[in-house]
């Protein structure tokens, strides 16, 4: 009798266990939802704005290249539209495939331009972990859910818990709430100006010819079938295809031609190893 009591108590005790975990994870959760989304500065902010809020006709896609080297001026003169640079640091093209597909799900924009280094479609034992940087957007962006599955076969298990989406991000969303936060960093339409002077030579990016990794590759196509599904006027200015697990180039028409509503697509390769800020834009293919 005294073994059966005790059993029970056990139970007991542990349910009570797994509700207070479950209560605390869940109010946890929930607040650090509510200060991520209300954030306002910082690089939570910035990545929040490009997933959710802008309709700027112009976005330019990429990782922290991106995010340092396209100053919003240049491309509103040249395009005559509101700017945006929707890049972000330490991603790829994992993570542009997931930000085009929710930003085509609010707004067409009507000119796209995606910044590629060629080491992108290079095996990186990191992927998995820069895509959680997309978890807290995935239960107000289903759309990004196929993006975010490859990471495993348990992501559907890990995300029962609330707090699991931002628990890497708890320092960030503080400060992001922060009214000193905006004087750290300011930005201008996304772009992140960088300030010095670089002093080493700039080395030449050779693409990978073999081994490439497969998700890459596999987000480059759907970021372009996305793109060029939206286009009714195709202006492609520089291109490479991959195919047969391979890098290829296939240049076209040079300069774009715009009409009426269409939406044209840029990739941007650079040739350089390095990304210096100016206050120019060529208007060549790179």
């Amino acid at each position: 009798m005294d073994k059966r009591n005790a059993r029970l108590a056990f139970i007991k005790k542990a349910i009570i266990f797994m509700l207070l975990i479950f209560a605390l994870d869940n109010g946890l959760g929930r607040l650090l939802r509510y200060l991520y989304f209300h954030q306002s500065s910082g690089f939570l902010y910035r990545r929040t704005w490009a997933i959710e809020s802008t309709t700027a006709p112009v976005i330019v896609f990429g990782d922290s290249r991106a995010a340092h080297s396209y100053a919003p001026q240049p491309f509103e003169e040249a395009f005559g539209g509101e700017f945006y640079n929707a890049g972000c640091d330490g991603t790829g093209i994992d993570y542009q495939e997931a930000v085009l597909t929710a930003v085509l799900k609010r707004y067409r924009p009507r000119i796209l331009f995606l910044e590629l280094r060629p080491f992108d479609f290079e095996q990186d034992p990191y992927w998995k972990t820069r895509l959680t940087m997309l978890l807290p957007y995935l239960k107000r962006h289903p759309e990004i859910g196929p993006v975010l599955k490859r990471r495993g076969l348990f992501e559907n298990i890990k995300r029962l818990s609330q707090i699991y989406p931002f628990n890497s991000n708890i320092l960030s969303i503080i400060m992001g709430n922060l009214e000193i936060n905006k004087k750290r960093r300011e930005d201008f339409k996304g772009f992140i100006p960088l300030e010095g002077v670089w002093d080493r030579p700039l080395r030449a990016e050779t693409p990978p010819r073999e081994n490439l990794r497969a998700e890459a590759v596999t987000s480059f196509r759907n970021f372009m079938g996305l793109a060029i599904s939206r286009v009714s006027h195709r202006s492609l200015s520089y291109r490479r295809f991959i195919k047969n697990g391979r890098v290829h180039r296939k240049p076209s028409r040079w300069p774009p031609r715009f009409a009426g509503n269409s939406m044209s697509l840029f990739s941007i390769f650079p040739k350089t190893g390095s990304t210096l800020n100016g206050n120019t834009f060529t208007m060549k293919p790179i």
